[in-house]
């Protein structure tokens, strides 16, 4: 087997505040829209130095999304 890339081993730092994140979720409900999203895009924007971003839930939306944009 190839190892491509040792996942656990690169996320393993941050293993503690992704459950902590993944069980705000949870126990918020709101899996679409919700608080931890709504930060994640304020926190991003600012990361990639644009005025938004939105969160979406795959590579496939994402596109979509990117086609939007560019039609409109």
């Amino acid at each position: 087997m190839i190892k491509f890339l040792d996942l656990q081993k690169i996320t393993a730092q941050y293993s503690d505040e992704i459950h902590k994140a993944v069980d705000r979720v949870v126990d918020s409900g709101w899996y679409l829209q919700g608080e931890e999203n709504k930060k994640f895009e304020e926190e991003y924007s600012k990361f990639i130095g644009t005025k938004y971003c939105i969160g979406v839930a795959n590579g496939l939306d994402a596109l979509i999304w990117i086609l939007r944009a560019y039609i409109e």
